[in-house]
């Protein structure tokens, strides 16, 4: 079951912490992975090294030295929100906060994915023989 976690939450996230410590991860229940901010929170855990794995249904942190940290939260904004805050509490996150401001904002100001622009006239069977056909 744990090698199965942590390829699930390598799907997710593969950011790794120089050092040592390599992550973070939060356990949310499956049906957390339906919420709008699902993306976004995910993204910015990241940035600090925090996988987010959806796998159970208890809400939990395990840090770099293996202690479980439970969350009550009902939702999963409230769960990943305090998580970040909590990880931007302790020791080592304040470090790792500070070192990804870039990557956090980068995370907070994506609102969606980018979109490819449709062409302008659709493809013609003779301009894909010019094209194969050269100068």
């Amino acid at each position: 079951v744990a090698v199965a976690a942590v390829v699930a939450a390598a799907d997710t996230c593969a950011s790794d912490r120089p050092g040592a410590e390599t992550h973070r991860v939060l356990h949310v229940p499956r049906a957390y992975e339906s919420h709008a901010d699902v993306a976004m929170w995910t993204a910015k855990l990241c940035c600090v090294y925090a996988w987010t794995l959806f796998d159970s249904g208890d809400r939990y942190l395990i840090t770099y030295d293996g202690l479980r940290h439970p969350y009550f939260d009902d939702t999963f904004s409230e769960v990943a929100s305090n998580v970040f805050d909590d990880i931007c509490a302790m020791p080592m996150g304040v470090e790792d906060c500070g070192n990804r401001t870039a990557c956090i904002e980068a995370a907070e100001n994506a609102t969606a994915p980018p979109t490819v622009a449709a062409p302008t006239a659709a493809p013609s069977v003779a301009s894909d023989a010019a094209v194969r056909a050269g100068p």
